[in-house]
């Protein structure tokens, strides 16, 4: 992966585009209302529309199935580390880990809530 890890199929691992690599995110998928809690340790994924790669076994813990593959889900960062060192907080350092996402409404007069994103999931492996 992008940290130089290899990458484990049951951890909580994630890959994303935006979030720096380090950050924990609460990840919920809209359909079944899991969460997990993911550490980004890689980048990706590189289709458009899609905001993270989860490993297979995170995707299990939200419902996710190999059949599906993919679905919408909220993405509340928990921690994001900064490039001098310091951590942000994120939007859901301060909610319970088990308790669903409030999903955001998406439309042009309801502004998105800052730190959270609809986005689809991908657990096909992908190109590095």
């Amino acid at each position: 992966m992008a940290n130089g890890v290899a990458m484990d199929p049951q951890g909580d691992n994630a890959a994303s585009r935006t979030l720096p690599l380090g950050t924990k995110a609460k990840v919920t998928n809209v359909e079944t209302g899991k969460t997990a809690v993911v550490t980004i340790e890689d980048r990706g994924p590189y289709v458009d529309g899609r905001l993270v790669d989860l490993s297979p076994g995170t995707a299990a813990k939200i419902g996710l199935t190999p059949q599906k593959g993919i679905t919408k889900v909220v993405v509340a960062p928990i921690a994001v580390p900064l490039p001098n060192g310091k951590v942000k907080t994120g939007a859901a350092a301060h909610e319970p880990l088990a308790q669903p996402d409030q999903i955001p409404v998406h439309d042009d007069k309801a502004p998105r809530k800052k730190d959270t994103q609809l986005a689809a999931v991908d657990t096909s492996p992908h190109d590095k």
